[in-house]
């Protein structure tokens, strides 16, 4: 989960929508809401405590860059739009 939560976080701070992909090699997805709730909760989990060093910098760099806000702000992650 954190590497889609990090890419959520990335896209969304550069003002891109996030498509959430779960991997299934058997070609048949299944139901991805636990899925996608998982992810979500990585993304709560990572604003209230923080991205790692190098993920937060990318972030900071990509809000700066883009003109987009400058902090995760968890209004803009809605689990129905991935």
């Amino acid at each position: 989960m954190k590497p889609q939560a990090l890419e959520w976080i990335l896209a969304t701070a550069a003002g891109f929508r996030y498509f959430a992909s779960a991997d299934n090699l058997n070609g048949n997805p299944g139901d991805t809401q636990p899925f996608k709730q998982a992810v979500y909760e990585q993304v709560k989990t990572y604003a209230e405590k923080g991205l790692p060093k190098r993920a937060e910098t990318l972030r900071h760099a990509l809000a700066q860059f883009y003109g987009t806000e400058d902090r995760i702000d968890l209004a803009k992650f809605d689990v129905t739009r991935i």
